[in-house]
C-alpha cells in the first residue's frame, strides 16, 4: 500500500473521476488533502431527496416534514437566499427561491412510485444505499461505493430476476444532453458498480442491468 498516492486502502469511482477529469486537482484533494469543499445548494437538495428516494424504497413514504426542513435549513445556514451570496455565483447560475426547491422535490418524490411501477412491473426493493467495499484484482486496494438503489424485477417468462442497480439523479427539466448520456465518465460509474455487485452477491452479470433516474 505504500506506492499508492492517497495512502487510503480504497478508491472510490468519485476519485477516479476526479483524477481523469484534472489529476492536478486530484493531487490537491486526495494527495496534499487540501479541502476545497464549497456549499452548494446542488449539493445539499441532491442529499434531501436522495434520502428521500431511500425512504420510498425501504418504507414506501417519505417524511417529508424532516427533510424540507432540512433544505430550508441548509438555504439560512449556508445564505443561498442572500442576494450578496447570489452576486458571487459564476454566471451560469439561476437563482431560485427556496420554496421552489421544495416544490421540486415534492414533485420528484411524488413521480417515483408511479414512474418505477411502468417502468419496472412487478419491481420489489432488494436494497437502498449499499455499501461496496470489494476486492480489486491483482491490486492490494479496494473499491469502495454506494449504490443508491437495487431493486429486483420478474424476468417476462417467468424465469427468475433481473437486478437493476439504480443511480438517482437530479436534472434539469430537459434531461441530459446527447454529449453528456455520451461520456464514458457517466457510465463508467454503472459499470464499476455492476461489476463489484454482481461478485460480491454471485449473480451473473446478464442477470445484472442498471441505469440512471433522471429527477
Amino acid at each position: 500500500m505504500d506506492n499508492f498516492p492517497t495512502g487510503k486502502p480504497h478508491i472510490s469511482f468519485s476519485e477516479v473521476k476526479q483524477w481523469k477529469e484534472c489529476p492536478y486537482r486530484h493531487k490537491l484533494v486526495y494527495i496534499d488533502k487540501i479541502d476545497t469543499f464549497e456549499p452548494s445548494p446542488y449539493l445539499d437538495f441532491g442529499t434531501a431527496v436522495h434520502e428521500g428516494c431511500e425512504n420510498l424504497l425501504e418504507t414506501k413514504s417519505v417524511d417529508r416534514e424532516k427533510l424540507l426542513k432540512d433544505i430550508r435549513e441548509s438555504w439560512e445556514k449556508n445564505g443561498f437566499d442572500d442576494p450578496e451570496w447570489v452576486k458571487k455565483q459564476p454566471g451560469w447560475y439561476k437563482y431560485v427561491p427556496v420554496d421552489e426547491w421544495c416544490q421540486w422535490a415534492e414533485n420528484m418524490w411524488n413521480d417515483i412510485p408511479d414512474f418505477l411501477d411502468k417502468t419496472f412491473p412487478g419491481w420489489e426493493t432488494v436494497k437502498a444505499e449499499e455499501e461496496l467495499y470489494e476486492d480489486i484484482s491483482g491490486k492490494d486496494i479496494k473499491f469502495k461505493g454506494f449504490i443508491d438503489a437495487i431493486i429486483k424485477v420478474p424476468k417476462k417468462r417467468g424465469e427468475g430476476f433481473n437486478y437493476w442497480i439504480l443511480d438517482w439523479k437530479t436534472a434539469q427539466s430537459y434531461g441530459w444532453r446527447r454529449q453528456k448520456k455520451q461520456d464514458i465518465l457517466m457510465t463508467a460509474q454503472l459499470i464499476l458498480y455492476k461489476h463489484f455487485w454482481s461478485r460480491k452477491h454471485n449473480i451473473p452479470l446478464k442477470d445484472v442491468r442498471c441505469g440512471f433516474i433522471l429527477l
